[in-house]
């Protein structure tokens, strides 16, 4: 079965093309992040990226029309998990888990540091705090930029 999709910031839509399809042809099953479509005599399955609330789904002659609910908030890199983005799956990030290393080793200037990037996390835009999860997560915590127009666009790497 061909299908497409697209992700909003709190769902995923899938589009699954069966021509015919109706009500009673139609079973839907979510199982952590399993997703199994039966049509008819056919079966849509894949292992999802992230895991997903149970779907709603709506039928028209050409398509099943699938809406999950992310339980995480974050841009999925692919639809489908695979052994590759196994591990990549989206994770947020605490300011106050983050351990912030001074050459001095001042507890007073950690926490300084730590509510100084709280700060301007809470009052960036949205642009700002995505650059800011992007840049952590892909980066292991290495980086933390705030231009999403720089690492929007690009994988950002590990620095040493």
């Amino acid at each position: 079965m061909k299908y497409d999709w697209y992700q909003t910031p709190h769902s995923i839509i899938i589009e699954v093309y069966f021509k015919g399809a109706c009500n009673d042809d139609v079973r839907v099953v979510i199982d952590s992040e399993q997703l199994i479509v039966e049509i008819k005599d056919d079966k849509f399955e894949l292992r999802l990226y992230a895991p997903c609330s149970t779907p709603s789904y709506s039928i028209t002659p050409l398509k099943v029309v699938l809406e999950l609910q992310k339980l995480c908030a974050e841009p999925w890199k692919s639809l489908e998990r695979t052994d590759d983005n196994n591990s990549a799956h989206p994770v947020r990030s605490k300011w106050s888990d983050i351990n912030v290393e001074e050459d001095d080793g001042d507890e007073r200037e950690k926490q300084d540091v730590n509510e100084f990037f709280k700060k301007i996390y809470q009052q960036g835009d949205e642009n700002t705090r995505r650059a800011m999860r992007k840049s952590m997560e892909e980066s292991g915590g290495t980086v933390l930029s705030t231009n999403w127009s720089d690492v929007g666009s690009r994988k950002v790497e590990r620095k040493q």
